[in-house]
């Protein structure tokens, strides 16, 4: 249940003991739109409702990543975490 504040009722942590989709947390330690100490009480939040999630943290990154290496890692952890929960494509064709 959303908390007394007017932002309460869209952030994801009020609704973190609803979540059962998989969850990918992908975050710059220098963010500041969205400073990390958010995403790391969305993370315990999600740990403690039990919600299978992957939480990353990207350092001297904000709130957009400029590191090459970290753009590169990114795109890979995306790749898997959606092969893993929605299957490989290319494995699929030979089903059809």
């Amino acid at each position: 249940m959303p908390g007394p504040h007017r932002h309460d009722r869209l952030s994801p942590i009020s609704f973190a003991s609803k979540i059962r989709t998989p969850v990918l947390i992908l975050h710059g330690e220098d963010d500041t739109n969205v400073p990390l100490g958010q995403a790391t009480f969305f993370h315990r939040a999600l740990r403690h409702f039990g919600v299978e999630h992957e939480f990353v943290v990207y350092p001297r990154e904000g709130h957009s990543f400029r590191e090459r290496n970290h753009r590169i890692d990114l795109l890979r952890r995306t790749r898997a975490w959606f092969d893993r929960w929605l299957g490989d494509p290319a494995s699929n064709q030979n089903r059809i």
